[in-house]
């Protein structure tokens, strides 16, 4: 049974499709989200050239994999979430194109696989389970990244994950799902990683891009640290929240960030009241739903900046109340 959030927003829906039958035309794949993957990982592979060949201070190189993880690769990992609801290239004669996009994310994500996991388990776990806290794959549980140590290992372990792969020691995955189901183990996820790993390490040693490996794995590790301040930001204002302002109180299921910048960094990942009303809308069109239903969505406003929302979390020493709260 879907828990009472995402009822809420499915009745929600039922609804407004009522009201305006032609709205169900909005809905599939936005095939202009295909070249535009390519062209990040083409941003990635001009970074992974200019940091093999110009940089030679491992310290600069971590701070461009942090600026690179807050910033272009956030980018690309919009479309591991469009990619989910198979809104890229959809079904092509009967198809699913999900793997082959996600193969061609990750040769430039590198995740070594774990964006599958979030491919499977977010339709199968976070819409229908949403803010359930027994069920949602995103509320903090063992091996999220709101999740710190109850002992003196809190205060290391956001400095640890600052390292390469840092992030893998820390939560043991890359992916901050923290509930899992049955399918994401199957040969789809197999077959990521088997491409990840082989085009990523035969293509790197033929070439002798060394640093180049190294800049790529700490950029995948500090996108999936505590240090995102784009991801994170988005994650803290999408749902529920201790201490977001008088405007957007609890009982608001989902929240939609505005902000120009957050929007074309995240490709309109903001319009999540908007997301999760109609899934099926693919992240060009959303602003449409919001033009057509103006009495419905803009009512529930994260009024904070994506920095704003993540410094709080992280100056309170990232304790998970100042995260995200669910429904127990």
């Amino acid at each position: 049974m879907p828990s009472e959030d995402a009822m809420w927003h499915i009745n929600r829906k039922r609804a407004m499709l009522k009201a305006d039958p032609k709205a169900k035309a909005l809905e599939g794949p936005y095939y202009p989200s295909f070249p535009l993957v390519l062209l990040l990982d083409g941003v990635q592979f001009a970074l992974w050239y200019f940091v093999q060949h110009h940089v030679e201070s491992y310290l600069l190189m971590g701070l461009l994999a942090w600026f690179n993880a807050c910033t272009i690769f956030y980018s690309l990992s919009t479309f591991i979430h469009e990619n989910s609801h198979g809104l890229i290239l959809g079904r092509i004669q009967g198809y699913d194109t999900r793997l082959f996009c996600a193969c061609l994310i990750e040769l430039a994500f590198c995740s070594f696989g774990e964006q599958w996991e979030y491919t499977i388990v977010h339709n199968h776990l976070h819409h229908p389970h949403l803010n359930d806290d027994e069920k949602d794959s995103e509320c903090p549980d063992e091996g999220h990244v709101a999740v710190q140590p109850k002992d003196w290992k809190k205060w290391v372990v956001p400095w640890v994950e600052l390292l390469p792969l840092g992030t893998l020691l820390t939560q043991g995955q890359l992916s901050n799902n923290a509930k899992h189901n049955e399918h994401q183990m199957e040969f789809p996820q197999n077959v990521l990683r088997l491409v990840t790993a082989c085009v990523f390490i035969v293509l790197g040693v033929y070439l002798a891009w060394y640093k180049a490996m190294l800049f790529c794995v700490w950029t995948t590790s500090l996108y999936a640290s505590r240090w995102n301040i784009a991801l994170h930001g988005q994650s803290i204002a999408e749902h529920y929240r201790i201490g977001l302002g008088p405007d957007a109180g609890e009982t608001d299921p989902t929240n939609s960030t505005y902000f120009l910048a957050e929007n074309i960094l995240g490709f309109n990942t903001g319009y999540h009241d908007e997301h999760h009303t109609f899934p099926k809308v693919a992240w060009a069109r959303l602003p449409e739903l919001k033009r057509r239903f103006p009495d419905e969505f803009g009512k529930h406003v994260n009024p904070r900046r994506y920095l704003d929302l993540w410094f709080d979390w992280a100056i309170h020493g990232f304790e998970t109340g100042y995260f995200r709260m669910c429904k127990k």
